[in-house]
């Protein structure tokens, strides 16, 4: 062991008390350094998970490719983790919109694909979606291996078939399949070699990554995807890039990393004057014994190194502590709090909180060693020995204020730094308590998006042979050119009688189509969004249509317009009848 770490061992033995206050002081500081560091890390990896789930992790999508573009993808270098999903059928469902594909493992890989219980279709007549899509279809409470018959149109095209499936799984619900009332159901390969057994028919999209090797930013890889699709045949057209997924993953997120590298400055700073400060103090009591040092041979850079050792030793000590104290409460943090779950640790990061730790250290003590290295023995000994003494303005009574006042006022320049120190730090942590306090999804989307926005999607067709009146031109062949305007407003609904079913007059939310002038004859449907339940022709809902409006409905709601449940008792009144009773009365 050398003489200057034997030296910085007995210093730290003869003042424990500065050494343990040291170690706690950079203890604290490795804390807070993993805790705003490894969240940093945290919060963008769950940015880009998030955006993994939302929009998928594929960078982009090829669709209506032909069977050799599809294989000229997968065999390509620049392409990997591909997946295919083909487009199989049209489900016919009033109010709904229903598409039935094909998936294979890399397309479910690449979109978050999961189901919640049963197992991926493989026989022919095998489904899985939500439980929802059966609901809506008729089922109460659909079960595995339940059968359910649904109307489709096999490739979009063609008369509608009623195809009769077995369930063999349930994909997660989500809220927004349920607003907006679209759904996709998934079927098996062997059903699709069934009904669209030539390979040139199928409507097939593909779903890829592609290798960064130049380190590209979103917009630089879109225009690479474009250029590699040019190269393999597939038109513009064709081409649709996830550009949400490529933002998050691909562009560095400056919301967190500028704010988070701003306070792990603040930290270093603070902990470097509470480090200095005690250091600081440490030097001059012990001026002494660094003058008999350089008395007995020791050089400047002898000193330093005595210094620098118990700075390193102390931090050698207290930085793991801290890290895994800091791990452990940004794990805590994360999932209790923001209900993250991420993996936390990093090899790298772990590296860069202790470089940072021993910089503030290292910055810490480099005017105290300056100090220590410039004493002389000479200086060292009238340090004490030629130090006058002063008078002082004596106290009659001495009580703790006096003796803490005349402390803090003879010693100004701590008093200062101490101050200063504790200032900062009340800022720090009310900082962090705001910006923790402030990490709320809702709030973000509120931010982000701005409230009562909303978007209409007309899905309509203008080639369908079998069924031409569902064609969007039909009116204009019909020789019509109506001007149609859309309202979404406040409107009075009257009372509508549907068999048992009784939908209550009132204002309601509503979107209003004009068609034309708008003097034609009103078509009133109450229940949003899908447009109507009833049987025309005898003007009651059937039972289908029941269950879809108890799904669509809360149990509250739906025992309002339930007259089987409700009896409605009707009181007739005359309101002079009623005003000569209470004129009797009074």
């Amino acid at each position: 062991m050398k003489t200057t770490t034997k030296l910085a061992l007995s210093s730290m033995k003869s003042g424990k008390t500065r050494s343990l206050l040291t170690g706690i002081a950079i203890f604290l500081t490795t804390t807070l350094l993993t805790v705003i560091s490894f969240g940093c890390k945290a919060l963008i990896q769950q940015q880009i998970d998030s955006a993994g789930e939302t929009y998928g992790e594929h960078f982009g999508i090829f669709s209506q490719l032909s069977p050799e573009q599809a294989d000229a993808v997968m065999l390509h270098s620049q392409f990997y983790d591909t997946g295919i999903q083909q487009y199989a059928a049209e489900g016919v469902c009033k109010g709904y919109r229903i598409n039935y594909y094909r998936t294979d493992d890399g397309m479910r890989k690449l979109s978050h694909f999961t189901l919640d219980s049963g197992e991926y279709p493989k026989a022919e007549n095998e489904l899985i979606a939500q439980k929802e899509f059966f609901m809506v279809h008729g089922l109460k409470n659909p079960k595995l291996g339940d059968s359910i018959t649904v109307p489709i149109r096999i490739n979009g095209e063609g008369t509608i078939l009623e195809q009769e499936f077995s369930i063999s799984g349930f994909l997660p619900s989500s809220d927004s399949n349920d607003l907006a009332k679209q759904y996709s159901a998934y079927v098996s390969k062997a059903f699709l070699d069934r009904y669209i057994p030539n390979p040139d028919d199928r409507l097939t999209f593909m779903g890829f990554k592609v290798l960064n090797g130049e380190r590209l930013n979103s917009s630089e890889m879109a225009e690479k995807i474009k250029k590699l699709a040019e190269g393999i045949g597939i038109e513009k057209s064709q081409v649709s890039v996830n550009e949400d997924y490529l933002f998050w993953s691909l562009e560095p997120n400056t919301e967190v990393i500028l704010p988070s590298v701003c306070i792990l400055l603040i930290i270093m700073f603070m902990s470097a004057l509470v480090i200095y400060n005690i250091f600081h103090v440490s030097i001059i009591q012990k001026i002494r014994e660094y003058g008999r040092l350089k008395a007995l041979g020791a050089n400047q850079k002898q000193l330093k190194s005595i210094i620098r050792t118990e700075g390193l030793i102390l931090s050698a000590a207290a930085a793991p502590a801290g890290i895994l104290l800091g791990l452990l409460i940004l794990k805590i943090w994360l999932n209790a709090f923001l209900k993250i779950e991420t993996t936390v640790f990093s090899l790298p990061l772990t590296a860069l909180v202790i470089l940072l730790t021993v910089c503030t250290v290292y910055l810490s003590m480099r005017k105290p060693m300056r100090m220590a290295a410039k004493t002389s023995p000479v200086e060292a000994i009238r340090f004490e020995t030629d130090k006058k003494e002063t008078l002082r303005k004596g106290k009659t009574n001495v009580t703790v204020k006096s003796l803490t006042l005349s402390s803090l006022t003879l010693h100004k320049k701590q008093t200062i730094t101490t101050i200063l120190t504790m200032g900062l730090s009340c800022i720090l942590f009310v900082v962090i308590a705001n910006v923790a306090g402030n990490m709320s999804a809702e709030r973000q989307a509120r931010e982000d998006i701005e409230y009562g926005r909303f978007r209409i999607e007309l899905d309509a067709k203008l080639d369908d042979k079998d069924y031409p009146e569902n064609n969007l031109n039909e009116i204009q062949k019909q020789g019509y050119d109506y001007d149609v305007k859309v309202y979404l407003e406040k409107t009075v609904f009257p009372l509508k009688q549907y068999g048992d079913l009784s939908f209550p007059a009132g204002v309601y939310d509503a979107l209003r189509v004009e068609i034309g002038k708008g003097e034609g004859q009103n078509w009133w449907c109450v229940v949003y969004p899908p447009l109507c339940y009833v049987d025309v022709a005898y003007s009651e809902v059937t039972e289908k249509s029941k269950i879809r409006l108890q799904y669509t409905l809360t149990e509250e709601e739906f025992s309002v317009i339930d007259n089987t449940e409700n009896e409605i008792n009707t009181n007739v009144k005359f309101k002079i009848v009623e005003w000569w009773q209470e004129k009797k009365q009074s």
